[in-house]
């Protein structure tokens, strides 16, 4: 018996717990790689950065200078999602292939 065979019995005697467990398997898939795949200083150090910023913001009272502000906010937040970016693709590439393999299956059905 392999191991689709006993995923598929233990998904159909206890679908509740197949789909809790599937879904802390995914959870700690994905923040692992969140953490393994992002140079978590770096990301210290822009938060911090961007939260100096928005507190600056918040007490500004001047528009003109808000906007400066976030101007100079802006590039420390594309930096962070640059570098979210790729922890993003690495988990979403094998999450999605079991649903392109659904929509397949389905797409072929209905041609039929």
């Amino acid at each position: 018996m392999g191991i689709l065979e006993i995923l598929t019995e233990f998904v159909k005697a206890q679908p509740l717990l197949s789909i809790a467990l599937f879904s802390l398997l995914a959870t700690l898939i994905s923040v692992f790689s969140y953490k393994w795949f992002t140079p978590q200083e770096r990301m210290k150090e822009i938060r911090e950065k961007v939260k100096e910023c928005q507190k600056k913001i918040k007490e500004e009272k001047d528009l003109q200078k808000q906007t400066e502000l976030q101007k100079e906010m802006m590039p420390l937040s594309m930096e962070q999602m640059k570098l979210t970016m790729k922890p993003t693709l690495i988990t979403m590439i094998p999450f999605m292939k079991p649903l392109s393999r659904r929509w397949n299956w389905e797409h072929n059905l209905l041609e039929s």
